[in-house]
């Protein structure tokens, strides 16, 4: 886990997310559509573009949740992520690589939307059941790029280590 206050406001939340997403999009900043798609990638069994396409349904969720954890609701505890990503995993692969892409630059938008609309006192909420609301966006957006980028760093150190093809 990063090192996330027990306190946030919207703003400091969107700058936490900006910042995130941003280390994270330039790690593979520069790879041609081919690294981006070929498997093995930062996962065995997922390319550049799953795993993005990953942290896309992460952060779908989390704009769902977040409002009705807002709201006062239980949004219940997520199980069987093995499952989940199987299925993520295979939505990826009905999508190309520009459609992934132009989801993760959107929900960029819708994300900071959210945080800003959403109030500090609500962001904080002390009589949450269990953390205040702004975590379900923390884990789901800037700590999950956190969590995928070392991953993904190796991958792209390790395109850079590969031999270059012979020419005959």
């Amino acid at each position: 886990m990063l090192d996330t206050p027990s306190r946030m406001t919207p703003k400091q939340l969107w700058q936490r997310i900006k910042k995130g997403r941003a280390a994270y999009s330039a790690v593979y900043a520069g790879l041609t559509p081919k690294q981006m798609t070929q498997r093995p990638g930062p996962q065995d069994d997922w390319s550049v573009k799953d795993q993005i396409a990953h942290l896309i349904w992460w952060e779908n969720l989390a704009m769902l949740r977040a409002p009705l954890q807002l709201a006062g609701e239980e949004t219940g505890t997520i199980h069987n992520l093995d499952e989940i990503n199987a299925q993520v995993l295979a939505q990826s692969e009905a999508m190309t690589l520009d459609e992934v892409l132009a989801v993760f630059e959107a929900n960029l938008a819708r994300l900071k939307a959210l945080c800003a609309g959403i109030s500090d006192e609500l962001l904080n909420d002390k009589k949450a059941k269990r953390r205040p609301p702004y975590w379900i966006l923390v884990t789901d957006t800037f700590e999950h790029y956190a969590e995928h980028q070392p991953d993904l760093e190796r991958y792209v150190a390790s395109l850079k280590t590969k031999p270059a093809a012979k020419r005959k």
